[in-house]
């Protein structure tokens, strides 16, 4: 269940097209909306069920300026930041709970982006193994930037993603229409992120005949508080990223 929670929420939380006076704001999201896709089995206590479970982490708030994008999410008195630099291509993830304040340091964006573009490529090569990995992961995406696949979000233009199956390469996983002007790793599909052209402003993902549809609500071009872009640690204890996750679900 939390496995396909942070697909839908971090994958809903990726594109091509974006106002030009819009390189920083605020996006809330929240929408939540969960639907049978077979007309013959309508199972409200699944639907129920899936709706309780999602709506919550649904919501968080994504900041963005032209070289950050920061992730806040605020739930039982923990508050989570994430703060992604595309220049340096380190993801710094900040949790602050009743036991303590906690950060870690995620250098995978950096690594595996290697094999995308020529900026990433100044800071590592990928070995043959890596460049197999990252081929094989590029079966199960398809990107379309063809106009009827376009769609606009509160005033953003957004290109059609589509995940298949790993399983089955016939069976659409999920769908997300994504924005390329926000910088942001995508840290919950880990090596995929690098394939995706950006952020999902809605996401689609197709489970237990059901269709899950999250994504933003609200877009807002001015930022009141600019110290939530900051990458400083003085404070914070030093974990590694898959404690940083323990200790986010723990409380």
């Amino acid at each position: 269940m939390r496995f396909i929670i942070k697909m839908t929420i971090l994958f809903g939380i990726l594109s091509n097209g974006m106002s030009a006076q819009n390189n920083s704001g605020h996006f809330k999201y929240g929408l939540i909306k969960i639907e049978s896709t077979d007309s013959l089995d309508e199972n409200t206590a699944m639907v129920d069920m899936f709706y309780n479970t999602f709506k919550s982490e649904s919501e968080y708030d994504l900041y963005f300026n032209t070289e950050k994008s920061v992730t806040i999410r605020e739930k039982n008195d923990v508050l989570f930041r994430m703060v992604y630099d595309d220049h340096s291509l380190l993801n710094y993830t900040f949790l602050e709970t009743k036991k303590g304040k906690y950060f870690s340091i995620d250098s995978s964006v950096l690594l595996l982006k290697a094999g995308f573009d020529s900026h990433a490529n100044e800071h590592h090569i990928l070995s043959e193994e890596e460049k197999a990995k990252v081929d094989s992961l590029n079966q199960f995406l398809k990107v379309s930037d063809a106009l009827e696949d376009m769609k606009t979000i509160l005033g953003f233009k957004c290109s059609k993603v589509t995940l298949m199956s790993p399983h089955n390469l016939d069976e659409v996983f999920s769908i997300c229409y994504t924005t390329d002007k926000i910088p942001f790793p995508d840290e919950g599909f880990g090596p995929y992120s690098t394939s995706f052209p950006g952020i999902a402003l809605e996401t689609t993902v197709f489970v237990n005949n059901l269709s899950i549809i999250s994504g933003v609500i609200s877009f807002d071009p001015e930022i009141k508080d600019k110290s939530i872009f900051s990458e400083k640690t003085k404070g914070y204890k030093q974990v590694s990223s898959d404690e940083i996750k323990a200790l986010q679900y723990e409380e």
